[in-house]
């Protein structure tokens, strides 16, 4: 997993040096002249709207097109060697679009594994690192799970 999130912070830092090089390449070619700017500022504004907004601070960052929770989820549970490479991209281009969204990953495939490897000796260790670490939606599930997991091993006089 690390491998690809750098290998998309790679790609994303070479995206960057390409974007800056040819806005520097149309502010020397004055390009605002022939379309009718004034100045490169009002070009800027106009043609760009969204970031006059952002500097204006009266919009939100453009957020990734992130497909749906049922669609993300079906990524996620599926075990990983079984998974096509679009859908690795698409889940991590949505990991890295929301952090809620990583955790929650991160959680759900280590849930996974306790139960298609039967781990569950390492439930109450997943239940309080998920305490910790999940997003506000997954609380109630893991709130859930903790207390029938305690009353289970107390069944088991464990």
């Amino acid at each position: 997993m690390a491998a690809g999130l750098r290998e998309a912070m790679d790609h994303v830092r070479r995206s960057v040096a390409v974007l800056a090089v040819r806005v520097r390449d149309a502010h020397d070619a004055r390009v605002w002249l022939p379309l009718g700017y004034g100045s490169w500022e009002a070009y800027c504004d106009a043609e760009f709207k969204h970031l006059a907004a952002l500097r204006a601070g009266t919009t939100e960052p453009v957020r990734a097109d992130t497909p749906s929770p049922r669609k993300i989820t079906s990524w996620i549970m599926r075990p990983r060697q079984t998974s096509a490479e679009s859908q690795d991209e698409r889940l991590l281009q949505a990991r890295l679009a929301c952090p809620d969204i990583a955790r929650a990953c991160d959680l759900a495939r280590a849930f996974a594994d306790l139960v298609r490897h039967q781990r569950g000796y390492l439930l109450l260790e997943w239940i309080r690192q998920a305490e910790q670490d999940a997003p506000k939606p997954m609380k109630s599930f893991v709130g859930a799970g903790e207390s029938r997991a305690t009353e289970s091993l107390r069944r088991r006089g464990r």
